[in-house]
């Protein structure tokens, strides 16, 4: 698979197409920020870190029967995703609400769109066990 194009980069990730239209690949950073950005600095493995947990954590979902657009790992930093439509919170809150009762999940998970809302999936990492 080829990277291309950087599409994207925020606090700890890049992200770029690829030569498949519908993939991409996440590269995380090893940025780091405190005080609502106005500390910066960076710390050595953070963006390796946050690649195996966030995989881990896709894994997870997947072996629980939700869907994500995780596609695979190609190193230590870097992780091939699907393309995704970025969700409207609000329209899908309600869908989701009914979706989990009919599954009677036993756990709550909220998942976005890779390139939005991170801190979210440290949160699910908790709910999760």
């Amino acid at each position: 698979m080829e990277k291309r194009t950087q599409l994207y980069e925020g606090k700890a990730k890049k992200v770029y197409t690829t030569d498949d239209p519908e993939l991409y690949i996440v590269d995380y950073k090893d940025d780091a920020t405190a005080f609502n950005g106005l500390k910066k600095g960076t710390i050595l493995g953070k963006g390796e870190i946050n690649n195996r947990v966030t995989n881990h954590l896709m894994k997870l979902l997947e072996k629980n029967g939700i869907p994500t657009h995780f596609v695979e790992e190609l190193s230590s930093r870097e992780t091939v995703v699907k393309k995704v439509k970025i969700r409207n919170e609000e329209e899908d809150i309600e869908k989701e609400s009914k979706s989990l009762k009919e599954y009677q999940s036993n756990f709550l998970v909220r998942y976005y769109d890779v390139l939005k809302r991170e801190k979210e999936l440290w949160v699910c990492c908790w709910w999760i066990r």
